[in-house]
């Protein structure tokens, strides 16, 4: 066999055998929810009364669970333009928020997905945050965050967020694109930001 062609053969196979492994190891689900799913079918464990649109983001809807076993609290956040229902993110609180829990956790999900792809907490560690993040045999982006907190004004303890990025990224071109024809708005908006660019007294801004 060529020399040549040998190569050519045993690189194609690497490819070809590595991805399947790379899409395998990405994530979709945890304590029983899913990515991709149609919320309706959590519909017994949804508290449907806490049911709103995400801040600032009101191509999504955020609505929290009741009582997942192990955990404190969480919420499935879903679309409701490219994908309506489908669940693009899991946010769940572990019922245990110590620290020691925390580095167990993360022995763990590096046995499993290996080491983490970003460090997403601050200098002082009163965040601690690792996020992976993975490409599945959809070609979807997959983000993995597990987080301790010790910040008062944030949630304290222990948490997961999963998210389908490449479905959060279709319901917001898809909320775009319907907003697109108000041309009226963004003409007021234009005109908004050169009146707040001529302000001069800036002492109702400023902390006193």
């Amino acid at each position: 066999m060529p020399k040549g062609f040998f190569l050519a053969v045993m690189s194609a196979w690497l490819v070809l055998g590595a991805t399947p492994a790379y899409a395998d190891k990405a994530p979709h689900q945890i304590a029983g929810f899913a990515l991709g799913d149609n919320i309706s079918k959590y519909e017994s464990s949804l508290n449907r009364a806490s049911s709103w649109p995400v801040r600032y983001q009101e191509y999504l809807t955020e609505v929290d669970l009741n009582n997942v076993e192990g955990y404190k609290n969480g919420t499935l956040t879903y679309g409701v333009c490219a994908h309506p229902g489908t669940i693009v993110r899991i946010k769940l609180k572990y019922g245990v928020s110590n620290r020691t829990f925390f580095e167990d956790l993360l022995t763990r999900y590096k046995e499993k997905f290996g080491d983490p792809d970003e460090w997403r907490g601050d200098p002082f560690q009163v965040i601690i945050a690792w996020k992976w993040a993975f490409k599945d045999a959809r070609k979807h982006n997959i983000s993995l965050i597990l987080q301790h907190s010790m910040d008062d004004e944030q949630k304290l303890g222990n948490s997961v967020k999963l998210t389908d990025m490449t479905l959060l990224e279709e319901e917001l071109l898809c909320h775009e694109k319907k907003k697109a024809p108000a041309t009226d708005q963004k003409k007021a908006g234009k005109i908004s930001r050169k009146g707040r660019q001529e302000i001069t007294d800036f002492r109702r801004f400023i902390p006193q």
